[in-house]
């Protein structure tokens, strides 16, 4: 004899990680999920004293769908489905529309997050990146210092020779190949065979101390705010690396902000069911996530994509370098790292694994 289930629907559906909705016909919001109510930031009494459309818009492509799913009383599934939704959570979706049979043209709408998987597929896309740097700057560092030593000694005897009218040129070549030596001393940085172990690192820490760095000097004329969640746990990764990595972010933040008054926001959050396959087939939670959100105009579209590969950069001067040291840090310390356009400013987001002793 089968066992009564000992769950009511109400506790089953609250406990699902996916957005779901129970509407009538007239689209009339009747349920709502754990996951719908953190996701709109309201109860679920809230949500029900508003129809779908006002909750995501009259135009949203999903009210196309729930047409069609009512039209056919089929279910109508739909992959990758822009939501243009404010936020990360529902921008791009997995959605079903199902009719339920035993009730007059209710349905139940699931969205399920496509972020989750696009930054677990873009991960081996980050690694790739920071592999091929590896290479190269095995390659450049031993070629290239060697003569870059010997025009610099030229340039230098050079100087102590010609009149003073003409010591700028050995000058500028000088400080050309000061540049060049500092480029492949960027690109050596990628030469490390292995990374270094992992520690407790208390995350905050690292976030004030380059807030402070920042207020200091390249930052003084940015307004930064910070949204943290005071019980997250402790990182496993390194202090000096992560340190590296925020300032990284944070310093390009401020020269996407400019010298207009903008704000950068330092936030983290622990964000449940986030996994990413290590090697093997072994698979590693990285819950806690770090965000450097700023208010810079964003990325340019056909950069987007290309960040976190080497030599790609929309700065002039830039070496296109800085990101991908970024991303080779991250994924040696076992997270991942991506990055959107969000509210007229660009959004980093690392995700790290939880410190757990001596197992790290």
């Amino acid at each position: 004899m089968a066992q009564k289930s000992i769950y009511s629907p109400e506790v089953l559906l609250a406990a699902l990680p996916q957005t779901i909705f129970v509407i009538d016909r007239d689209l009339n919001i009747l349920q709502a999920s754990g996951t719908a109510q953190a996701n709109f930031h309201m109860s679920e009494a809230a949500l029900q004293m508003r129809p779908l459309p006002m909750l995501i818009g009259d135009a949203n492509p999903l009210l196309a769908l729930i047409t069609l799913a009512h039209e056919n009383m089929n279910v109508v599934v739909e992959h990758d489905l822009k939501l243009g939704l404010t936020g990360d959570a529902l921008s791009v979706v997995d959605a079903q529309i199902i009719p339920l049979s035993d009730t007059e043209g209710h349905m139940l709408i699931s969205l399920q997050s496509r972020n989750i998987p696009a930054f677990v597929e873009s991960q081996d896309e980050m690694k790739a990146a920071a592999m091929s740097v590896s290479g190269l700057a095995a390659m450049l560092a031993h070629e290239i210092k060697n003569p870059l030593s010997g025009i610099r000694g030229a340039a230098q005897l050079l100087e102590r020779r010609v009149e003073d009218k003409d010591k700028e040129l050995p000058r500028l070549i000088r400080r050309e190949v000061d540049r060049i030596r500092g480029l492949v001393d960027d690109l050596e940085t990628f030469t490390e065979p292995r990374p270094v172990a992992a520690e407790s690192v208390n995350i905050h820490e690292i976030l004030d101390h380059v807030r402070s760095v920042a207020l200091a000097g390249f930052g003084q004329h940015i307004s930064f705010s910070e949204m943290y969640d005071p019980s997250l746990p402790m990182v496993a990764g390194n202090a000096d690396r992560l340190t590296q990595i925020i300032l990284n972010l944070v310093k390009n933040a401020a020269e996407a902000i400019g010298d207009t008054s903008g704000g950068i926001v330092l936030s983290t959050s622990y964000k449940h069911g986030m996994w990413i396959g290590t090697e093997g087939t072994n698979r590693k939670r990285v819950p806690l996530e770090i965000s450097i959100r700023d208010t810079g105009g964003g990325i340019a579209p056909d950069l987007l994509g290309h960040l976190f590969d080497p030599f790609v950069t929309g700065r002039e001067g830039g070496t296109g370098l800085g990101l991908t040291l970024v991303a080779r840090f991250v994924a040696d310390m076992g997270g991942t790292v991506e990055c959107e356009n969000m509210d007229g400013g660009a959004i980093f987001r690392i995700r790290l694994p939880i410190w757990e002793g001596e197992t790290e």
